[in-house]
């Protein structure tokens, strides 16, 4: 709830986005219109489904986490979760990369659990090939948290997670549903 101290707020705006007449009565807007995604200012994606890879380095679109078009000349701030599964063997550990438009430059870090259930940092800009680290024991989900910044050019473009297995094992490397989801947020 958002509360303001003046009786009428008309064609203002909270945050850059837009707001129609608002009538306020004891302190709470009524009849108010925010258009935080009408302007595409946050978009989330979260996980369907299930996704493997068996036998893979090869980085691969991540079916789900993906955003629509970010437009030109603009900044996102990004965070991604990601639960991830070594299902008979880990020693494929895990590797993952971003892909912007050809003008975007980004700095994506964050905090996974290792093999060795030690927390291990890790940072991701434009251009990295994929950032590889220890899988999780097998058998056992662990997550990867990333929060950063996506600096889009002059060309508008997707913001797209890939993944693969970092060295080849002829098991499956899974990226969990329930509670994977990426959320970019516009700031300019």
């Amino acid at each position: 709830m958002v509360r303001f101290k003046s009786r009428v707020v008309t064609e203002g705006n909270i945050a850059d986005n837009s707001v129609t007449t608002a009538k306020i009565l004891d302190g709470t807007i009524t009849n108010a219109k925010m258009d935080v995604d009408e302007g595409h200012n946050i978009e989330v994606k979260y996980k369907t489904a299930d996704e493997s890879v068996n036998n893979s380095t090869t980085l691969q679109n991540d079916d789900h986490l993906v955003t629509s078009s970010l437009p030109a000349n603009s900044i996102w701030l990004v965070e991604l979760s990601v639960y991830h599964l070594a299902n008979t063997d880990a020693t494929g550990d895990f590797k993952f990369a971003f892909v912007g438009s050809a003008t975007a430059n980004m700095g994506i870090g964050g905090l996974i659990m290792d093999a060795a259930d030690a927390l291990a940092n890790v940072l991701y800009t434009a251009g990295a090939g994929g950032i590889a680290f220890g899988a999780a024991a097998a058998g056992s989900f662990r997550r990867l948290f990333l929060t950063g910044a996506v600096v889009v050019g002059a060309t508008a473009g997707t913001l797209q997670f890939q993944w693969a297995q970092n060295g080849l094992v002829a098991q499956n490397y899974t990226v969990g549903t329930n509670y994977s989801y990426m959320i970019v947020r516009r700031v300019s």
